[in-house]
């Protein structure tokens, strides 16, 4: 069970495994019980919800023969259940559970209850990433083993997910966290101008290079090279495959760089 809402914004994200459960007893759910903690933290004291609004007199939970769940309200705080007010006991299916059931308690506190992955929540270090659900804490194994993999990172997700957030906690967790962290927005450049961006330019290289450039992958040189968006443009996905796996050395004009020379790639799509 994790707390979505309190009046203590600080509480957001405690959880509380309802283990007993499993064994056949009846857990009671109320203002003074169960106890709550923080993944995030291994320090933190357990607290119950301690909220004076809520009832002294408890919820009642308890696993149903086809380990759905059975929850009866006791006392007189309002209680809803996935939007709808809970006044007889009422029963939750396998898939609800799975999915999730979302608990309001006297209009104030708001609790998922919901499976919870037995993965271990303590000892996988956060690396700058806020939140304690199953997925972020996946997230940060993932950036854990991937880390110092002399490999290109392919991150993936939608739009406001925090991808480049994944890039940039991958930069600090690696190997080359003292070299530099360069990004570029692959979605903004224009075609004739994605190798300049890329690969750099030398003076005279063609008309209107006044000055010598350097390009992202240069700039990256024993850092990391983060590519944003790089399924939007098509020349920069051709280019990118093309410097992959393809290229051993890279022509920047009148100079030649080794691919080798440049560190971690990421991109995202």
């Amino acid at each position: 069970m994790t707390i979505l809402a309190h009046p203590s914004i600080r509480r957001i994200g405690e959880r509380c495994s309802l283990s007993r459960l499993q064994s056949g007893h009846e857990v009671v759910l109320s203002r003074s019980e169960p106890s709550f903690v923080s993944p995030q933290t291994t320090d933190a004291l357990p607290c119950p919800l301690d909220d004076a609004y809520l009832s002294r007199k408890p919820i009642l939970l308890r696993l149903t023969e086809d380990q759905g769940i059975r929850l009866t309200a006791q006392g007189q705080s309002k209680v809803v259940a996935d939007g709808q007010q809970v006044v007889d006991p009422r029963s939750f299916s396998r898939s609800d559970l799975e999915r999730g059931i979302v608990l309001l308690l006297a209009g104030r506190v708001t609790l998922l209850l919901h499976l919870l992955d037995r993965m271990p929540l303590r000892g996988v270090p956060h690396h700058g990433l806020t939140g304690g659900s199953d997925g972020i804490v996946a997230v940060r194994r993932d950036i854990s083993r991937a880390a110092d993999l002399n490999i290109p990172v392919l991150i993936r997700g939608a739009t406001g997910t925090g991808k480049e957030l994944v890039a940039q906690a991958l930069h600090r967790a690696s190997s080359r966290r003292d070299g530099p962290f360069v990004a570029i927005n692959l979605g903004a450049v224009t075609p004739t101008l994605a190798a300049a961006e890329l690969f750099g330019v030398v003076k005279g290289a063609f008309t209107g290079a006044e000055r010598k450039r350097k390009g992202c992958f240069e700039r990256a040189r024993g850092g990391t090279l983060f590519l944003d968006e790089i399924g939007l443009q098509h020349h920069g996905h051709l280019m990118l495959e093309f410097i992959l796996e393809r290229v051993t050395n890279i022509a920047m004009g009148t100079e030649i760089h080794n691919v080798n020379e440049f560190e971690e790639i990421l991109c995202l799509d």
